[in-house]
């Protein structure tokens, strides 16, 4: 009898599911709230999928709501959670070794390891660089926390290292501002914006980058990978210093050119995935809304702790869209063509993204008596899993939170990730040949 193998994103899906179910119970019990008692559902698990789904959407303000104990599960969740596709889903396949295919092809292509051997390597070197690079943040925020904030001791650098390398978006911060707090402070902002960025681009990339392998040797997808995440950070910084140098960038109670250009170039890079705000987002222009929209769908690098339907994905329909205009018939880069199968997979990954986003903003319309914008802004955070909000979050009705809390989850999982755990074929079947007939496109 041949054996049974259990669809390998089956796993992570069900794995995100009980993480955020187990979170969310957690949460209600009067330890985790800072007055001791029980808190709803509706909130509870709002916050867990937040965290699980490295978002950092908020309903109560982490700082003034949740007891330590419950901002240690918080911590726990965005570990686990920001890591994800690295690290627990290499764990959950080596609980079930004899039951799933370590020789899935999209197992390899995903995690970047061809073998069960390479596999458990790889899973080891990823635990290692991500404690190592943690350890190395902690101690630098506590370093720069005890000498320009020392309220803040090791707790708060445990969780801004771990919210900030997992781009989970969280913050100690009261109320609901953001590390506004640090707006001026460039070490801080440094410390953060290194740890979002190292995980954004991923583990295995961050590896190779620092380990100094020649430009050269480095595979197309890093090339790709690396090339259009420091072009959207350096565009989205000047178009966003531009369009908000003489607003919100300035008041913040330093005028100056090098501090605006620092919290734009920040808020370029946190708009992919990491999701924290030096500013108010509510109050930048409807242009530079749309424009965080756009680099917050787009997010990080397949691979990584950020969401999006990812930079490999974007660059991938740039590419697309480039060689067509020039009357190319195949997609090429850096001397290299990007194979059709690849193609394919971006364009879905987008449409569904798209599709999603558009599924959010219809219902969350119908739910919640609130400005589009705002509404809209607030669906593709949540399917980004950015975190960043316009200040609607703790408004939102509880089905509104219900809605958020799926489509955090399916943001993090992928559109295209979701469909294929939900799938039951477990072979590409054989296409049937046919006859090419043409249709009218645009």
């Amino acid at each position: 009898m041949a054996q049974a193998y259990v669809p390998f994103f089956n796993i992570i899906v069900y794995g995100f599911i009980y993480l955020t179910v187990i979170g969310g119970v957690l949460l209600m019990f009067p330890f985790a709230s800072a007055d001791g008692v029980f808190t709803g559902p509706a909130d509870t698990f709002f916050t867990a999928a937040s965290a699980v789904s490295a978002t950092g959407l908020v309903v109560n303000s982490t700082h003034d709501y949740w007891s330590q104990g419950g901002q240690l599960v918080i911590m726990a969740l965005m570990q686990i959670g920001g890591i994800g596709f690295m690290t627990t889903s290499a764990f959950l396949l080596l609980l079930v070794r004899g039951r799933v295919n370590l020789g899935d092809d999209l197992i390899s292509e995903t995690l970047g390891s061809a073998s069960p051997r390479r596999f458990v390597t790889f899973v080891g070197a990823v635990l290692f660089f991500t404690i190592l690079i943690e350890a190395a943040g902690g101690l630098l925020f506590f370093l720069r926390f005890r000498e320009a904030f020392p309220e803040n001791g090791l707790f708060e650098s445990s969780f801004y290292t771990i919210s900030g390398f997992n781009n989970a978006g969280f913050d100690l911060e009261p109320r609901f501002d953001g590390v506004s707090a640090f707006h001026g402070d460039p070490q801080i902002l440094g410390i953060l914006a290194s740890l979002f960025l190292i995980g954004g681009i991923g583990v295995p990339i961050a590896m190779v980058v620092l380990t100094r392998r020649p430009w050269k040797r480095w595979s197309l997808d890093m090339k790709l990978a690396i090339s259009t995440t420091l072009a959207l950070l350096l565009v989205g910084a000047i178009i966003i210093g531009a369009i908000e140098m003489a607003a919100a960038l300035a008041d913040d109670g330093d005028a100056s050119f090098g501090n605006k250009a620092m919290n734009a170039l920040f808020l370029s890079g946190s708009a992919r995935t990491a999701g924290f705000a030096t500013v108010d987002i509510g109050a930048l222009t409807n242009s530079a809304l749309l424009l965080l929209m756009l680099l917050m769908f787009i997010g990080g690098v397949s691979g990584s702790t950020a969401g999006g339907i990812k930079v490999n994905t974007f660059a991938t329909l740039f590419l697309t869209a480039v060689s067509y205009l020039r009357g190319q018939q195949r997609v090429h880069a850096f001397g290299k063509i990007i194979p059709e199968l690849q193609l394919h997979r971006a364009i879905a990954i987008a449409f569904l993204g798209v599709l999603l986003v558009f599924l959010l903003t219809i219902i969350l319309s119908a739910t919640e008596g609130l400005d589009f914008l705002s509404i809209l802004f607030e669906s593709v955070s949540a399917f980004s899993t950015t975190g960043f909000s316009t200040g609607i979050t703790p408004d939102l009705s509880t089905a509104g939170k219900a809605v958020l809390t799926v489509g955090m989850l399916v943001g993090r999982m992928g559109p295209l990730i979701v469909v294929l755990a939900l799938s039951r074929h477990k072979d590409v079947r054989q296409e049937a040949e046919g006859e090419e007939e043409s249709i009218r496109v645009g």
